[in-house]
């Protein structure tokens, strides 16, 4: 593999979107991934008795921080596999902002994909923003780095 300067290789991409979005409070942490289902509402709302279907392990990661003073929450998620998946979040707890706003950062790339002299941004961060509500579906598709930062208003 050829690395041209000025460059950044996927792996340092993911690395540096991670630091810039860092918050050092632990909140929770998910590893795999279930069939989906279309009522993210009822499955978090039952989640303690509902059996999950179609389990897939170690095919998502996902962890959610904050800074200290509680201004930010911080979800990263990762999607190692081809398939697209969708991360259901429920936000509650006392700390947790009846305003705020929201940010989706991500990384996609197939297995193959890589940049090139002619195509230099072909790996590369997008953003957008994304409604804030406290019951959250975060889609990512296949081989997906994401972080969602929500900023108290």
């Amino acid at each position: 593999m050829i690395t041209f300067r000025g460059s950044l290789e996927p792996g340092t991409l993911v690395e540096k979107l991670f630091r810039e979005h860092y918050a050092e409070r632990y909140l929770a942490s998910t590893r795999g991934v279930f069939r989906d289902i279309a009522e993210h509402e009822k499955f978090l709302d039952q989640i303690s008795t509902m059996k999950p279907e179609g389990w897939v392990p170690g095919s998502l990661d996902a962890i959610a921080t904050s800074s200290m003073d509680g201004r930010r929450i911080v979800m990263k998620a990762v999607n190692c596999g081809a398939e697209s998946s969708t991360l259901p979040v429920r936000l509650q707890g006392a700390g947790v902002p009846e305003k705020a706003s929201a940010t989706l950062y991500s990384i996609s790339a197939g297995l193959r994909d890589s940049a090139s002299l002619d195509h230099p941004a072909a790996i590369a961060p997008v953003s957008r923003l994304v409604r804030y509500a406290k019951d959250l579906a975060v889609e990512l598709g296949g081989y997906t780095v994401a972080v969602v930062e929500i900023q108290r208003e």
